[in-house]
Parts: C-alpha cells; structure tokens; sequence
C-alpha cells in the first residue's frame, strides 16, 4: 500500500508547477538529509529514502503541499505549545521524482525573511520585495511568525488553488501558509 502512495505522489508531472515558483538547489546530502544551498536542510521521510537515493549536489527542488496529507505532521514545542511541523513534498526537477519531508533547520545563507506582518490587511512582505495575501485561515500563524523569520516559497497543489496558488514555508517556525502574490 505504501509503495502505491509513494508511487503516485512522484507521478506529479512537471507541468503542474507554476513557472514562477522558485526552484532552490541541492547542496548535499546525507542519509536522508537534504542540504540545499541557502544551507536550509530537510529530512526526507525514510519510505521515500529510496527515492531521494538518486538525488544529487547540483539537482533543484520546488517544495509543494496538496490537500491529501498522507503522513502525519511532526510534533514539537514553541513557547510550550505544541506545533504541528507541516509535511511538505519535494519535487526534484531533474529526476521528475516527488518525496516527502520536513524542514530540520532554516537557511543560513542570504534567506529571504519576513520583513514586514500586517495582521489586519492579512499580508506579509519579504526581502525579496514580494508581498503576499495571506489565506484568512491561516492567519494564526501571525502570532509566531516573526519579523526576519526565514521563508522558502513553495507551490499550493491543494483544493483552493484558484485563489492561493503558493505557500509560505516559513524555515524558522516549522509551519506554512497558503498565499497569493500581489
């Protein structure tokens, strides 16, 4: 049965991928780790390490959520409250292959932050100078989303799509966001 799930989720063609979602370049890996080159690092769900085997320094991902979470989230703590760590799909590029993971640590390297949250208008500005709506439902995450909190951006496969075709991987808090571009 895992191997059927794991089969369909690297079916994804390349062609459901916005061309203006970024793709970040793999650095390394070891093991199940992923080391990309902003120096953020990912682990790769161990079902998929078969998968991910192929992946090389060199090869470029594009991160991307569905709303078929076959997994479940990882737990951890902030401020004593537990947060549930989203899964997200890593889409290699070069191989066409899909696996699954987490984010285990933010970039180092020139990321691209949070600098501006306004709560009420629902928008995020990074350093890149996007600005960015953000789905009311996930709005929570402004309490702990954070100015200069580390993001990546990834694609939104899910059923709202139409109006929130990107996420905000935010690399810091462990937690995205379903968003639109201004």
């Amino acid at each position: 049965m895992l191997k059927l799930i794991s089969s369909l989720l690297c079916a994804f063609p390349l062609s459901i991928f916005a061309s203006t979602i970024p793709e970040y370049p793999i650095n390394g890996k070891a093991g199940t780790l992923l080391m990309m080159s902003d120096a953020a690092t990912f682990s790769v769900n161990e079902i998929y390490s078969g998968v991910a085997a192929n992946w090389v320094g060199g090869d470029s991902v594009v991160f991307y959520q569905t709303d078929l979470p076959f997994f479940p989230a990882a737990l951890s703590f902030q401020n004593d409250l537990p947060v549930f760590e989203p899964m997200i799909y890593i889409f290699n590029v070069n191989t066409g292959t899909t696996a699954v993971g987490f984010v285990e640590s933010p970039p180092s390297i020139s990321p691209v932050t949070i600098q501006t949250i306004n709560p009420f208008l629902g928008t995020v500005i990074l350093s890149d100078f996007t600005t960015w709506d953000v789905r009311p439902s996930d709005q929570l995450l402004f309490s702990f989303w954070q100015i200069g909190d580390a993001v990546m951006i990834g694609e939104n496969l899910g059923s709202d799509r139409a109006s929130y075709d990107a996420i905000l991987l935010n690399t810091t808090h462990k937690s995205t966001a379903h968003v639109v571009e201004q």
